[in-house]
Formats: structure tokens, sequence, C-alpha cells
């Protein structure tokens, strides 16, 4: 074989190297998500803390969220559904934009199949399925106020469970925070309205996981 055949063949073996380190690997060992998501983690945070301080006006002031005037329940419903939707789209093309610098092609098909891998699946279904389940028993129980705390404890156990597949480390903060707050509400829960156990949980929890990205970063000398 001549020189120029065997340089040929060389960056044709190198070519498939990379092409199968491609399909063995998650995209996510090649950029930071938490560092792409710190704006969707910020505005998630205050939104969440938003909402919650609304509801607990509501039940300050009509004694329940179900006893507030149609028109402010339906506004209420509303705001959640337009938060929700920027949300996911903020969290999509952010993610999009990240990881084209990795691979230029990444569509919203791909990068949602190089999320909900059968590893991601296997994790999270018995949690989402525990999770559906302490809901319908708790409210079956009469133990609606019992919800949200349980429910922070539950997903701070995913979250922590994710971290190897989405090598997001800083979730290891946000998993810990969930389950520190979900105990801590859950045990002097008489102290705590749902709409302020939202906030202390869900909502804090993105605020902090948000400033974790930043010394995360300054450790790296990023």
């Amino acid at each position: 074989m001549s020189k120029k055949g065997e340089v040929e063949k060389l960056v044709d073996d190198l070519v498939f190297i990379k092409e199968a380190i491609k399909k063995n690997n998650s995209i996510f060992k090649y950029f930071s998500i938490s560092r792409a998501l710190r704006g969707v983690l910020l505005y998630s945070g205050l939104v969440v803390i938003s909402f919650s301080l609304w509801l607990n006006h509501l039940i300050s002031k009509y004694d329940s969220f179900q006893a507030a005037p149609i028109i402010l329940k339906r506004f209420t419903y509303f705001l959640i559904v337009i938060a929700l939707v920027i949300v996911v789209i903020f969290k999509i093309k952010t993610m999009i934009r990240a990881a084209q610098k990795v691979q230029s092609d990444i569509t919203v098909t791909k990068l949602i199949k190089e999320v909900y891998t059968g590893q991601t699946l296997m994790v999270m279904i018995p949690f989402i399925i525990t999770i559906a389940l302490f809901i319908v028993f708790l409210q079956q129980q009469a133990l609606g106020d019992y919800i949200l705390p349980i429910v922070a404890i539950l997903v701070g156990l995913l979250t922590n469970s994710v971290v190897s597949v989405f090598h997001i480390k800083e979730l290891i903060i946000m998993g810990d925070w969930l389950i520190i707050t979900g105990f801590i509400t859950l045990f002097f829960l008489s102290s705590f309205s749902t709409a302020l156990i939202l906030a202390f949980t869900f909502g804090l929890g993105c605020i902090v996981m948000y400033f974790a990205t930043f010394l995360s970063s300054s450790q790296e000398g990023e």
C-alpha cells in the first residue's frame, strides 16, 4: 500500500472512531448544560416564587384558593400556562444553541432522544410512577398538605439519580436542597402554607442551583 493510501486509511479510521464515540457517548459530555441553562434556572425560580407569593396572597385574603373569585382563579391558571410555555421554549432554544456548538446538525428531535435514552427512562419512570401514586394516595386519605413536601423529597432523589446521566454535578446541590427542605417542611408542616412550601423547595432550589453554576465555574477557572 502506498503512503498516500495509508494516510487515507488512517483518516477513514479516525472518522470511524469519532463517529463510534459519538454514538456511544451522550452529547451532554461535551458541553456544560448547567451553564447553558443558567437563565432558565433563574427565570424558573423567580416564576415559582412569584406564583407562590400570589397564591399565598389569594389564600390569605379568601381563606382558600377555591374560595377566590373565578376571574382570579382563571387569571392564575392563565399565568401558569404562559409561564410554563415560556420555560419550555426558553429551555429548548438554550439547549439547542449550546448543543449546536458541539454538533452542528442537532435538532429538537435529536436532543429529545439524547435526553430520554433507555438509561434515563430506566431511572426516571419508577420515580415518576412512585410520585404519581403518592399523590393519589395522599389525596384519597385527605392528606393533601403532605403532597408538596413528599414530592419535593422524591424529586430530589430523582435529581440526584440522574447526575451521572446528564453530567451536571450541580444537580446534586439541587437534589440535596429539595430533600432537605422537603423534610423540613414535612416535619414542620403547620409552620408553612402550601404556597410557601412551593417557594421554599422548588423556587429557592432553582435559585440556589443558579448560583451553584457560577461557583463551579469559578473553581474550574472559567
